[in-house]
């Protein structure tokens, strides 16, 4: 779903459900087992004074419930800036991967022998810089002009 409340502006949302039901037996050992889960994504994106773009995503995905292993839910951010230059033929971009390193993988096991619990991360926080140059704004420049067939 999609939203713009003003020009320039999106903000836009996806949410999904699941149901995961699991049946089976192994020496004499009932491992059925069954739970509901949901995920979500909001995300922002607009036009900032001077050109500059900006793009953010929230993500949460819901915990999961074996019958012998649970995983917490967890969620973070992503988010970006870009600027064109040089007539738009420059752009450049800073992003980052999870933001504020709130991205934790939490779970673990309890059995009746032992317990486990483990938090991870799967990556820290990553900044990424991207500068791309466009080869195709000097033809169209040229096919506007007729030089170009």
């Amino acid at each position: 779903m999609t939203y713009e409340p003003v020009n320039g502006w999106q903000l836009n949302g996806e949410a999904s459900f699941a149901e995961f039901r699991q049946t089976g037996f192994y020496e004499g050992v009932d491992f059925g087992n069954s739970f509901r889960t949901y995920n979500a994504e909001i995300g922002v994106r607009g036009k900032l004074p001077k050109g500059v773009r900006l793009q953010s995503t929230f993500y949460y995905y819901g915990g999961q419930r074996y019958l012998q292993s649970y995983r917490d839910p967890y969620y973070g951010i992503n988010a970006g800036i870009s600027k064109k230059f040089l007539s738009d033929r420059l752009q450049v971009s800073l992003n980052v991967r999870n933001l504020f390193e709130l991205s934790v993988y939490r779970g673990g096991a309890t059995l009746p022998t032992f317990t486990n619990f483990y938090a991870r991360r799967w990556q820290g926080q990553r900044l990424g810089l991207t500068v791309a140059w466009d080869i195709g704004a000097d033809v169209r420049a040229r096919r506007a002009r007729g030089s170009i067939r």
